[in-house]
Parts: structure tokens; sequence; C-alpha cells
């Protein structure tokens, strides 16, 4: 066995697969060299239980002070807080209402754990074919404590990159950050509340300062973001200029979202018109007017080229939805719109292929939107036969 130990180091198993399928790992077993905030590697000692990595208390030099923590905290959510925040309104058409979802961003969460100090950050990942699944793993060094978040990462999206290959590695960074968010603002509830409410009021106040700024930079990062202030105008019912405070605040959240890839920003500002609902332009070349019979089959031949077939993919099942609520799924991935799909019996017709989010969800789904079919029943070709008059009899006469 070779006595190099960069040789080892390469030649040691993985154990993240070991631990997700619930295996007894090997004695001594770890996760390897962790990211440490406030320690340096090694420090901790680790311990395997049933297949569970758990890192014990320990000693520190720098004991923590949790005053100077959040006093830190706010002097940095001051000054960059508006990059900490995403915030978007969600339509719930079953219960009809509107649920707000906010939280912190990656951002947030790697300040945290900096300033917190004496803990670990680690992430590992395991290729699932269809999607990643990421393990985060959180531990305070001082106290003992462990937590530790899965997060799925899917690996079709569209990021608007031709090079697939630059893609998938966007995705998978943007699912890596996803992991570390959620396992340390969870790990740390209270830290993160806080610093979200911080950085909101740091926002409301930056704008309230200058606001004409405020409408300026917005208008410029949707030009950005491929939206139109017009549609933002349209959902906000207030034209730019009469934007408030609380308006900004929370558009400038948005686009925080819609930038940090957690929605898209066709979702949050929906176009007026679908392109694909357009009526192709009627030929000025001269010639005969085209009959009403070429121009339905010219929107049609349009639209289905508009629709093209990606190739097949490995995508699992599909969710089915109406009116907000799934009713199926299936695993299809090639269904366009103006396409029948049989649920449960019953026939329906594709409407839109995006996505949806389910009430125990964080993240939206791919899933087909469709209608209800209800068919005429057919004529009978046969119409009844007439039934057979009685024979008029002698006409009587009152005298």
């Amino acid at each position: 066995m070779s006595s190099d130990p960069q040789v080892h180091r390469r030649n040691r198993p993985d154990p993240l697969s070991s631990v997700l399928s619930q295996d007894q790992p090997a004695a001594g077993q770890t996760f390897g060299e962790p990211t440490v905030a406030g320690v340096a590697p090694g420090m901790a000692p680790t311990v395997v239980q049933q297949g569970n990595i758990v890192h014990t208390a320990r000693s520190i030099q720098v004991v923590r002070n949790d005053g100077q923590v959040k006093s830190k905290l706010k002097q940095l959510a001051a000054a960059f807080g508006d990059s900490w925040i995403y915030s978007w309104t969600v339509k719930d058409k079953r219960r009809n209402r509107e649920t707000l979802i906010e939280g912190g961003t990656i951002k947030m969460a790697n300040a945290i754990a900096r300033t917190f100090g004496n803990c670990v950050v680690d992430v590992r990942s395991v290729d699932q074919g269809a999607h990643w699944l990421f393990q985060a793993v959180f531990v305070d060094l001082e106290t003992g404590y462990n937590a530790t978040r899965l997060y799925q990462q899917r690996k079709r999206q569209d990021m608007g990159m031709s090079d697939e290959q630059r893609q998938m590695d966007m995705i998978y960074q943007s699912g890596q950050s996803k992991a570390i968010r959620n396992v340390v603002l969870n790990a740390l509830p209270d830290i993160a509340q806080f610093c979200l409410e911080e950085a909101k009021g740091a926002l409301r106040k930056r704008i309230n300062e200058n606001p004409e700024k405020a409408r300026e930079w917005i208008v410029n990062e949707a030009a950005r973001l491929g939206c139109e202030v017009k549609r933002i105008e349209t959902v906000y019912a207030r034209t730019v200029k009469n934007w408030t405070v609380q308006d900004m605040a929370r558009i400038y959240a948005e686009l925080q979202s819609v930038a940090e890839g957690f929605i898209s920003i066709n979702d949050l500002y929906p176009l007026e018109t679908d392109p694909k609902d357009v009526e192709p332009p009627v030929s000025t070349e001269k010639g005969p007017e085209p009959s009403n019979l070429e121009k339905a089959a010219a929107a049609v031949a349009a639209e289905k080229k508009a629709d093209s077939k990606p190739p097949v993919t490995d995508m699992g099942e599909i969710d089915v939805v109406l009116d907000g609520k799934k009713i199926g799924t299936t695993s299809d991935a090639n269904l366009q719109r103006g396409e029948p799909i049989v649920i449960n019996k019953q026939e329906y017709e594709v409407t839109k292929r995006g996505e949806y989010l389910p009430d125990d969800k964080e993240d939206p789904v791919p899933a087909y939107h469709v209608k209800l079919l209800v068919h005429a029943p057919a004529p009978d070709p046969k119409p009844a036969p007439a039934a057979d008059k009685p024979k008029a009899g002698p006409r009587k006469l009152f005298g």
C-alpha cells in the first residue's frame, strides 16, 4: 500500500452513498475534511453510530459571544441586507388566498455561519440519474449540536444557456447552495429570523432615503431579466412613478428571487398574451386571398412548430394540474399544448407545459396544466319512426 497521503485520500471510498442507504459504514469512516468556520480542519472528533456521523463537543479557545454575533450580523444586514432576502407571492386557488413565500439567500447563510463561528458546514452529493441528492451537515463545535438536511436538485431546468455542459454546472452549483442554505437556516432559526427582519428593515430604509434610485434600479434589473416594466405595473396596479416604498421593497425582493433561481420572471409577472395564442398574420403577397380553411391550417402548423417536441428524457412522474390542484401524474414527457391526456378514465386537454408549487414543496415542480374535455353525445343516426296516427273516423255533426 502506498504511503503517499494524497494517494490514500483519492482511493478512499465516498461514505455518502452508504449513509443515505442506511448501510453500516466501516469503523472510523468520516466525511473527510469538512469546511470549518473559525476552527482549523480536523479539530472536531467524529463518532460513527448506527450509520450516522456524529460530531461531539470540544473545548474551544475562543468562546462564542451571542451578543457580539447579533451585533455583527446587524451591521452586515445594514450594508448587504438587500442581497439577503428573497420573496414572492403565490396564489392558492384551493384556499382562495395569497401566500407569501420569503426567506434568506445563500449569501445570508454564509454570513451567519461565518459570524457564528466555531462551526462546521459540509455538503456532499450523490448522482441519482434525473437529479442530484445533496446531504448538507451543520455542526456547532461548542455544543456538539448536529443538523443534517437533504436536498434534491433536478437536472432538467432552463437556465437560459446554449452550452449544455455549462448549464449543468450552474444547476449543480445552485443545488449545492440551496442545500447549504437549508441546513444553516434550519440549524439556527432564531438567528436566521433576526437577520431576515434586519435585512428587510435595511432595504426599506435604503429605498426610503433614495426612492428615485430604487425605481431606476428596478427598471434596469427587470430589463436585464427580460421583463417589461409594464408587466410589473399590471401586477401592482400602479405605474412606476406611483410605486410606494413598500411596493419597491417587495419588487426588489422578487427580482432577487428570480436572480437566485427560485422562480421564473414569467411566473411573477405574467405576459399579457401568450405568443402561442397569437394568430399568424395573413400573407400580403399578391395572389388569391387564402380561404378560412387555409388560414386555420396555417395557424395549426405554426402552433405545432412552436410546440415542437423535445427529446424524450427521464423525468420520472410529472404532475397533472387542474385549476391549481394536482389530479394525477404521467410519465409522458412529450405531451404538448392541445394534446389529450386521460387521468382516472377522464379525458383532459393540455393547456400549458410549465411548473406548479405543491403545498408540501419549497420549489416548483414540472407539471402539465389541463382542462376538462366534455364531449357532446353523438346524435342517433336513425331518427325514431313517427308514431302511427289514428285514422280519421267519420265526422260527427251536432244537431
